[in-house]
C-alpha cells in the first residue's frame, strides 16, 4: 500500500495536470495491453542484408574518410585508456568508479549494490529506492553511453577486443531487456537517448564495414529491438506537464533512428512527426535570446546537444533550428570564463545525448564550440585530424570563442556582467532575474530568485551549491532546490515556493526586473519576486545589486516591501577551495589565489560560518550528481521590519603573491 506521502503527491501530481492531460493518460492506461502486444510482435521489413545496405555510417555532419582520418595523440591515448577500462569492466558513472560483472548485470544500483526487480517497467516504483535503489544509476548504465570510447577505438584502431565488448554487451542487453522487461522501457526519454547512442555506437563500428564476430541473430535482435524503440516512443510521447527535455530527446531519438536504419522504417513518416515535434517543441522550450525555459544550465547544455544531433540527422531541419542552436551557445558562452567553468543554475544530473563528448570539465565549452560552426556545409572545411571529441560532430576544427562580454538575457531572466578591473582581476557574475521553471510542475527548476554567483579569475568564489540527488533521498533533494541553498536572502524559513514533490513546485514565484544596466565599468541590476505574497504574508522580496567603481566595491541592497516584521537570512556559499576567515564588526574574508573577497553586513544581524550541517541540511557543495562535500557558507540572520533596507558590501583586495 502507499504511504500518506505517496498519495500526497499523486494529488499534488494530478492537480498540476490539465483534463485534456488526464484523458490523454486515462486513454494510454486502456490501450496499454493493445499497445504492449503489438510492440512485442514488431518484426523486420526486410532482409538484414538490406538494412545494412542502406544504413548511414557517415559520422558526423559530412563523410570522413575513414582511411585518412586519424586522432591526435593525447585524445587518442584518453580514448584508448577509457576503452581499455571498458573492456576490464571499468567505467564511471557520474564520476563514481564502478566494476562491472561479466555480463553486466542491468538491473543493478552498482553504486549502492542494489538489484531491482526483473519485472515489466509498469510494476517498478523507480521513485522507492529501496526497491531500485537510486534509479538515475541504473538509467544512466542502460543508455550504453559508457560503450562509446570502446566503439572510436575500434574505428581508429581495428582492434577487434574494442568492437566484441560493445557487441557482447549490447547483447547481453538485448537478451535480458526486452520489452517491456525492466527500468529501461520506464520511460521514453530512456528510449531516445538509447536510440541516440545506439545510432553512433553503430557509425562507430560500421564505418569500415561489419565488424568480425557480428552475427545477422545478434543484428535481428537489435534490429527488431530499435523498431521497438521507435514504436514505444510514438505511443508514449511526454506530453502536457511533462513535455520538457523529454520529449525533444524522444524525437532527436527517433530521428537517429530513422537516418541511421531508413529501411527499417518503411511504414510510416516518422521523420516528418519528429521533425513536427521539434520544430514545435524548441519554440515553445527555449526562448527567442535562447535561453532554455527549464531555468536549469545542464538541461539547456543536454537539450543543445541534442538539437546539435537533430541538425546532424536532418539537414532540413537543421536550416530551422541553427539560429536557435548559435543562441544557446551564445548563453555559455556568456556564462562561461577562459576555463570553461558554468554555475550548475537549477537542476543538474550530468546528462549527455550521445557520449561522443563525454560529461567533463570541458563539456560546456565544447558543445558551443560545436554550435558555433556554419551552417553551409560548403563553409566547413574537412580535416583529417581528429583533436578533441567535438570534432565528430563538427568534421573540422573547432572555432574560437568569442571575446567575452557582459550580457543581459531579457528574455530567458539572467544577466551577466563581465569586467577587468584595475587590479586586474577578471570578473565574472551571474544574477538570477527567472522565473521559477518551465510548464505547471517547473520540474527542473531551483527556488534560486534573485541569486548570483562569482568568478574571480575563473576561480568560483561565491556558487550555486549544486542538486546531489532526485529521487532517494527527499532530505537533500528539497535542501539543494530550495532557496536555502542559494545566494539570496530567505525570510521566516521559507523556500520561495512550495516543494510539493521532487519535481514539482506550488504557488510558484515570478521576477520582475525594473533595469539592467551593464558595462565594462557599469552594473546596477534592481529586480524583485513575489515568492513571499502567499498564506498570510503580502510581501515582495526586491533587491539591488550594483558596482561602485569610485569606492571599488560592491553594494547589495535588500528590501522587504510589506507591513510587518519578518525574519531574515541571508545565505552565501563559498567554493570549498576557497577559505572562509571572520573577523569583528559583521566581516569576512574569503581567500582565494591571488585576491581576497571582503564581506561586511549589517551591525544588526548576527552572523556566523556554516559548513557540513545536517540537520538541517546547510554548507554543501555538489560537484557531480550523487556526491556532496561540506563547504563553507556565511551566514547573516536577523530581524527585520518591512520596507527597511538590508545593506550587504562586497570589495576585493588585490593580494600579491609570493613565489
Amino acid at each position: 500500500m502507499p504511504d500518506n506521502h505517496s498519495i500526497t503527491w499523486y494529488i499534488n501530481r494530478l492537480a498540476a495536470m490539465s483534463f485534456d492531460e488526464v484523458l490523454l493518460r486515462v486513454k494510454r492506461k486502456l490501450a496499454e495491453p493493445f499497445v504492449n502486444k503489438a510492440i512485442k510482435n514488431e518484426k523486420l521489413p526486410c532482409s538484414i542484408a538490406e538494412i545494412l545496405s542502406s544504413a548511414n555510417t557517415l559520422i558526423g555532419c559530412q563523410p570522413i574518410d575513414t582511411d585518412k582520418i586519424k586522432i591526435s595523440g593525447s585524445y587518442l591515448k584518453e580514448i584508448i585508456e577509457n576503452a581499455d577500462n571498458v573492456c576490464d569492466g571499468k567505467i564511471k558513472l557520474f564520476n563514481q568508479k564502478i566494476q562491472l560483472d561479466n555480463p553486466v548485470n542491468w538491473f543493478r544500483d552498482y553504486a549502492h549494490e542494489i538489484d531491482c526487480p526483473k519485472v515489466d517497467a509498469k510494476n517498478l516504483n523507480y521513485r522507492n529506492p529501496e526497491q531500485v535503489g537510486d534509479i538515475m544509476f541504473i538509467w544512466w548504465l542502460n543508455r550504453h553511453q559508457h560503450l562509446m570510447p570502446a566503439a572510436i577505438a575500434y574505428f581508429e584502431t581495428d582492434d577487434q577486443k574494442y568492437a566484441d565488448v560493445v557487441l557482447a554487451q549490447l547483447k547481453s542487453w538485448l537478451d535480458v531487456c526486452k520489452y517491456p522487461v525492466g527500468p529501461a522501457w520506464l520511460t521514453g526519454i530512456e528510449a531516445g537517448v538509447r536510440l541516440i547512442t545506439w545510432a553512433w555506437l553503430f557509425r562507430f563500428l560500421f564505418a569500415k564495414g561489419k565488424p568480425g564476430n557480428c552475427s545477422d541473430d545478434f543484428l535481428a535482435s537489435w534490429f527488431i529491438s530499435i523498431r521497438q524503440h521507435v514504436h514505444y516512443i510514438n505511443t508514449h510521447w511526454a506530453k502536457y506537464s511533462s513535455a520538457n527535455n523529454h520529449i525533444i530527446a524522444e524525437a532527436v531519438g527517433i530521428l537517429a533512428a530513422v537516418d541511421t536504419w531508413p529501411q527499417l522504417f518503411p511504414d510510416k513518416n516518422y521523420k516528418e512527426i519528429s521533425r513536427d515535434i521539434l520544430q514545435q517543441e524548441t519554440n515553445k522550450q527555449i526562448f527567442r535570446d535562447g535561453v532554455n525555459k527549464e531555468q536549469s544550465t545542464s538541461y539547456h547544455a543536454f537539450v543543445l546537444e541534442l538539437l546539435i544531433n537533430a541538425s546532424i540527422f536532418d539537414n532540413y531541419l537543421k536550416k530551422n533550428i541553427y539560429g536557435t542552436i548559435k543562441k544557446m551557445a551564445r548563453f555559455l558562452d556568456a556564462l562561461s570564463g577562459d576555463s570553461g567553468i558554468i554555475p550548475d543554475i537549477g537542476d543538474s544530473d550530468y546528462a549527455v545525448a550521445s557520449g561522443v563528448i563525454p560529461r567533463s570539465p570541458k563539456y560546456y565549452s565544447y558543445l558551443a564550440a560545436a554550435a558555433r560552426l556554419p551552417v553551409n556545409p560548403l563553409e566547413i572545411k574537412p580535416i583529417s585530424l581528429i583533436s578533441n571529441p567535438v570534432e565528430w560532430y563538427c568534421g573540422m576544427e573547432s572555432l574560437e570563442k568569442p571575446p567575452d562580454e557582459s550580457v543581459y538575457f531579457e528574455d530567458g531572466g539572467y544577466a551577466v556582467w563581465k569586467s577587468v578591473l584595475d587590479s586586474k582581476l577578471k570578473i565574472n557574475l551571474y544574477m538570477n532575474l527567472s522565473d521559477l521553471g518551465y510548464g505547471q510542475i517547473a520540474a527542473h527548476g531551483h527556488a534560486d530568485a534573485l541569486s548570483f554567483t562569482l568568478q574571480i579569475n575563473d576561480e568560483p568564489v561565491l556558487i550555486d551549491p549544486g542538486t546531489y540527488a532526485y529521487h532517494d533521498d527527499k532530505k537533500w533533494r528539497d535542501y539543494f532546490k530550495g532557496t536555502r541553498a542559494h545566494n539570496t536572502l530567505i525570510v521566516n524559513g521559507l523556500d520561495q515556493a512550495e516543494i510539493k514533490g521532487p519535481f514539482l513546485w506550488g504557488d510558484k514565484y515570478y521576477v520582475h526586473t525594473h533595469h539592467s544596466v551593464m558595462s565594462n565599468d557599469q552594473l546596477n541590476i534592481k529586480a524583485e519576486h513575489d515568492g513571499y505574497y502567499r498564506d498570510e504574508m503580502v510581501l515582495t522580496h526586491r533587491r539591488e545589486l550594483s558596482w561602485h567603481p569610485l569606492f571599488k566595491k560592491w553594494i547589495i541592497k535588500d528590501e522587504l516591501v510589506g507591513n510587518g516584521r519578518y525574519n531574515a537570512e541571508l545565505l552565501f556559499h563559498v567554493h570549498p577551495d576557497r577559505k572562509v576567515i571572520k573577523e569583528p564588526s559583521n566581516t569576512f574574508r574569503i581567500i582565494g589565489n591571488g585576491y581576497n573577497l571582503v564581506i561586511k553586513f549589517s551591525s544588526h544581524f548576527k552572523c556566523r560560518v556554516a559548513c557540513g550541517e545536517t540537520n538541517p541540511p546547510l554548507g554543501w557543495f555538489s560537484p557531480v550528481f550523487g556526491e556532496k562535500i561540506p563547504s563553507p557558507t556565511i551566514v547573516a540572520k536577523g530581524k527585520v521590519v518591512g520596507f527597511d533596507n538590508i545593506f550587504t558590501e562586497f570589495f576585493i583586495e588585490n593580494v600579491k603573491v609570493e613565489i
